[in-house]
């Protein structure tokens, strides 16, 4: 990931130890369907993403690491 024209906040945080571990789970998960989200964000179909997602976001582990981002102020 290209991160030169990211914020320094947003550089330290996707660098955090929590970003790191929910990186890599997420990509333990189901890489396949981490890459289907994706590919429907950039056809522009947010409902079709977060459809995908959801069974990766109602994970207690995920969603700790997305609890500890978000307090740090990332998302």
């Amino acid at each position: 990931m290209d991160t030169s024209q990211l914020t320094p906040q947003l550089q330290a945080l996707l660098q955090s130890p929590e970003a790191q571990q929910l990186r890599q789970l997420l990509l333990r998960s189901s890489s396949s369907t981490v890459q289907q989200a994706a590919q429907a964000m950039q056809r522009g179909d947010e409902s079709e993403a977060r459809a995908l997602l959801a069974p990766l976001l109602q994970d207690a582990q995920t969603a700790e690491l997305l609890g500890r981002l978000s307090a740090k102020g990332g998302v």
